[in-house]
């Protein structure tokens, strides 16, 4: 697409990557519950979990996942703007898009106006699909907000993001980039969990600081399950996945096979 690799990633980087978000908490050890929903309705269970929202707490850990994320970019891929999900990638965003003009435009160090790459916000909404006479559902969309449309339209658009697992948020921002009139060029993540590829967004590039999958099982054949590990109701879907064990054990009047996180309730 580019004629060149259009990274220059090291193993080292995502090395680095790893220290960070070890560094600020967001990888956890322990009995989890993720997010993605299987066609059975049930989320799987993980050993691991990626809590990103804790990078945002540390100012100087995100602004140097960015600047490595800004390292792997080859400075033949053009970007006129960088743009994220809302909430954690809009900050993502604005770190991804100054390290940019930094690596890129050295008199963007002395004079901001010399930094002629732009960051966009993306806006969250939720809207009602379906058939009003059938059924309807709410579904979240992404919308480029108004105010930063006319730095997207026309442009050559980076799309970043913190941790991706199907694609789907990505797939949302690429759909809200191209509503304004922009182009996608890349899709830059610090972290690949679910071996999301280019395929998955419809043929655009994808590249990860990180590309490791977290091990994870249905509930029904959960390890940490069977051997009575407690759920983390702190982070993911534990404390819904506890309370909906305790709905069937009032419903059914007995413990569900292959569940023993009765001790919890």
């Amino acid at each position: 697409m580019f004629g060149v690799d259009p990274f220059t990633a090291e193993p080292a980087l995502g090395e680095s990557a790893l220290i960070l978000l070890s560094e600020c908490g967001s990888l956890k050890k322990g009995h989890f519950v993720l997010s993605r929903k299987n066609p059975d309705g049930t989320r799987n269970h993980s050993i691991e979990y990626v809590d990103i929202r804790e990078v945002y707490a540390y100012p100087e850990k995100l602004w140097a996942l960015s600047k490595l994320l800004a390292q792997c970019i080859h400075p033949s891929v053009p970007i006129d703007v960088v743009v994220g999900p809302a909430r954690g990638g809009n900050d993502l965003s604005t770190g991804v898009a100054y390290w940019l003009n930094q690596l890129r435009f050295p008199k963007a160090k002395k004079d901001p106006e010399d930094s002629p790459i732009r960051r966009a916000w993306t806006n969250k909404i939720e809207v009602w699909v379906g058939d009003p006479t059938d059924e309807q559902k709410e579904e979240e969309r992404f919308v480029v907000a108004d105010c930063h449309a006319k730095f997207v339209k026309g442009k050559h658009t980076l799309i970043v993001d913190d941790v991706t697992t199907s694609g789907t948020t990505n797939q949302k921002v690429c759909t809200a980039v191209r509503n304004a009139g922009g182009s996608i060029v890349l899709v830059a993540t610090i972290w690949n969990r679910g071996g999301v590829t280019s395929d998955a967004l419809g043929g655009i590039p994808i590249f990860s600081l990180i590309n490791r999958a977290i091990p994870s099982w249905p509930p029904f054949v959960c390890p940490p399950c069977k051997d009575g590990v407690p759920v983390n109701t702190d982070v993911g879907h534990g404390k819904e996945f506890l309370e909906s064990k305790k709905q069937d054990l009032f419903e059914i009047g007995h413990v569900p096979p292959g569940f023993s996180g009765i001790d919890q309730f």
